[in-house]
């Protein structure tokens, strides 16, 4: 098929929607399976991980082409397919799209126009853009479902005997762009043929200290679904300039120095590698090691810590690495597609948030919206919905039955409920947080940031360390959206929009929850603890560190030098994990010096190490 080209010569790629192409691909997938289990080598075969399009790691082959897809007749027949399933008549469709005369068999890809109107809104419109934004709907489940051809191709192969994976779960770290294709995570997770998840680590953020490894996607879903997440452990190294001084390209070298967190020392790099364990033991998941470039392993300091990784993450699959989290982080793959083409809004929301999340001082679990109903709520005190602007009647029922009451703090991170299909609704929304929102009062886009009032300075900055002080203002710099703000007098204002007066960061405590609204989707780690003390999370560490802790591990890297005060809820003995040495028995605190962007794991028990 082709796509459709703007500013470049177009290029021709296979319609993912192509039966042909799907099951002659599947036939040869099946026949290299065939080859392999009947290789000398068989029998060091573990499993297998399908890779494809775009950078091999199933994002839509448009991407970076400067193209819009799937303009082919194959994508456009199986869009019909996927509205009779959603709609079931035409009826039903023409109400969706406010359209009196459409049918199944009229409907097409909208066009580029279409797709790109109004990027300078913040939302669609659903009564007009309907159409746009099922589109984005379809083009994102297209993705598994063609996975899904290749993956049950591979298990007829294989049956039980081998594992099957493939990358997937890139939904922060695309921004939540619809055009990537990667919010249809709960989809590919109902596939029964999909074993492990393999999922790169951020391209963002990684610099030791002030950086940390976050999970790219809701990571506490796909273990809910059964399945392995496999980071794909791509550090690079303090040997970075050595193995790139010989490129011309000098400009992408300085931008992958940025985007890969370029370590200086051997030290750096140990710590930098043993974050990354860390991330792995507080998470409950697997990793290896990928040499991005090749040579970034090659000192015999590098390897020799690469052993003593590998010793660790091998015996901890006897240890008990579930998820002791009060916290517990709510993201939408529909409402994705309610942004406006390439939302820098949405990209700054969901990836940006990664970050103040790891430094929270606290340990977090991170779900889709659709396993909310699901998944057992009892442990979480503090509740942040990220982007849920769309929730449908269902989706509303289960965070009112769920979710509010039982003393806990839930924070809306922009407004919620906004949208219910091709429905918008600020009233809606009003009823689901019980709070009073007003609509955007300009025409034109605002920076988000938010100026503290005096109560709210007061308030939040209990929940830091005593040498450091939140700024007056605060919020993600790069969020720019037409805001929603309260007007609300049984609510306490805790911020206003930076330099004028609506009220953007608001609490308001009701008889058994508190309802927490910030107009700045992305606020800082010591705003986020504060809200997590106000709730009774139990808080491991008051300073803005990364931090990951599952039920036996816990890990901390330091942005700045000095002494660390850990704080556990119950009597633990402290073991270092590489030495097994007792570093204290049976405490609730144990303080630490450390050096700035060192890394330090703890082996964790309740009961005393013999």
């Amino acid at each position: 098929s082709k796509g459709v080209g703007h500013g470049r010569d177009e290029k021709a790629f296979a319609s993912l929607a192509s039966r042909r192409w799907r099951d002659q691909t599947a036939a040869a997938l099946r026949k290299v399976i065939e080859h392999t289990l009947a290789a000398d080598y068989r029998n060091h075969l573990f499993g297998y991980i399908l890779t494809g399009l775009m950078s091999e790691e199933w994002y839509h082959w448009s991407i970076h082409t400067n193209q819009l897809s799937d303009y082919s007749p194959h994508a456009t027949d199986a869009f019909r397919e996927w509205l009779k399933t959603k709609y079931e008549s035409p009826s039903s469709l023409r109400k969706a799209w406010n359209h009196p005369t459409i049918d199944f068999d009229s409907v097409t890809v909208p066009t580029p126009s279409a797709r790109q109107h109004a990027r300078e809104r913040t939302f669609r419109d659903p009564p007009t853009e309907m159409p746009v934004i099922d589109w984005y709907l379809f083009y994102n489940d297209l993705v598994p479902d063609t996975m899904e051809t290749f993956l049950h191709a591979a298990k007829q192969s294989v049956g039980d005997s081998k594992v099957v994976g493939a990358f997937y779960c890139y939904m922060f770290e695309f921004g939540g762009d619809p055009e990537y294709g990667h919010n249809a995570l709960a989809k590919l997770l109902r596939s029964p043929h999909l074993d492990f998840a393999a999922v790169t680590a951020s391209y963002f953020n990684r610099h030791l200290g002030a950086g940390a490894d976050y999970a790219r996607a809701p990571i506490t879903s796909v273990a809910h679904h059964g399945k392995l997440w496999y980071h794909d452990n791509d550090t690079v190294s303090f040997r970075y300039d050595a193995i790139n001084e010989a490129r011309t390209d000098r400009d992408v070298v300085e931008r992958y120095r940025q985007e890969l967190g370029v370590t200086t020392t051997p030290q750096e790099s140990i710590w930098q590698y043993r974050r990354g364990a860390g991330f792995v033991l507080g998470n409950g998941i697997f990793q290896s090691f990928f040499d991005l470039h090749g040579g970034y392993f090659d000192d015999p300091q590098l390897m020799e810590e690469v052993g003593r990784l590998n010793q660790l993450l091998a015996s901890s699959t006897t240890d008990n690495l579930s998820s002791v989290a009060e916290i517990l982080v709510v993201s939408d793959e529909v409402s994705c597609s309610y942004a406006t083409f390439e939302s820098g809004f949405l990209q700054q929301s969901l990836q940006a948030a990664q970050l103040q999340f790891a430094k929270i001082g606290a340990p977090h679990d991170s779900i889709l919206l659709s396993d909310l109903a699901t998944v057992e709520l009892a442990p979480y005190k503090f509740i942040l919905f990220l982007n849920c602007f769309h929730l449908s009647a269902s989706e509303r029922s289960v965070i009112e039955e769920k979710v509010l009451g039982k003393g806990r703090a839930i924070l809306w991170c922009s407004i919620a409920g906004l949208f219910d299909g091709n429905r918008t609704s600020i009233e809606t929304a009003r009823a689901l947080t019980r709070l009073h929102f007003v609509p955007p009062r300009e025409p034109d886009r605002i920076q988000a940031r938010i100026d503290l009032s005096d109560e709210g300075q007061r308030s939040l900055n209990e929940s830091i360390a005593a040498d450091q002080k939140l700024p007056r203002t605060v919020g993600h710099p790069h969020i720019w959206i037409h805001p929603f703000t309260v007007e609300d007098r049984s609510a306490t204002t805790l911020g206003v929009l930076a330099g004028r007066s609506e009220v953007a960061l608001v609490s308001k405590r009701l008889a058994d929850w508190t309802s927490i609204y910030s107009a700045n989707p992305v606020l800082p780690a010591a705003i986020l603890r504060g809200f997590a003390k106000m709730a009774g999370v139990h808080i491991y560490s008051n300073r803005d560190d990364t931090l990951y802790v599952s039920r036996q591990y816990l890990s901390m890297n330091a942005d700045g030098a000095g002494d660390r005060l850990l704080r556990f809820p119950q009597s633990t003995t402290l073991k270092d994990p590489f030495s097994d040495e007792i570093l204290a028995r049976q405490v609730d605190e144990f303080r630490r010096p450390m050096l700035d962007k060192e890394t330090l794991i703890l082996h964790l028990t309740s009961k005393p190490f013999a």
